[in-house]
């Protein structure tokens, strides 16, 4: 048996940089919402949603929603990703 404890895992570029507004739009991106829905649940416009998600395509130099989407879902795990029911 092996004592060591385990390194913890190294976040993205950029994942620091987010802001706690930032987390939570992407959080909902992973969890598929799209921005309308965003939108409706923080009680935001569309265009705030649009804006965030352009800060976060630029911190985590990703290109789109769903590699975001991907990228979050790799550092919060496939357990805490909620599938929307349709």
């Amino acid at each position: 048996m092996n004592n060591y404890p385990l390194p913890k895992p190294r976040l993205p570029h950029g994942w620091s940089e987010l802001t706690s507004r930032e987390l939570e739009i992407l959080r909902l991106v992973a969890m598929g919402a799209n921005n309308a829905e965003i939108a409706q649940k923080l009680h935001i416009t569309h265009k705030t949603v649009k804006n965030h998600l352009t800060n976060i395509f630029n911190r985590l130099d990703v290109r789109d929603r769903t590699s975001a989407a991907i990228l979050a879902n790799s550092v919060w795990g496939v357990e805490n990703r909620v599938v929307p029911t349709k």
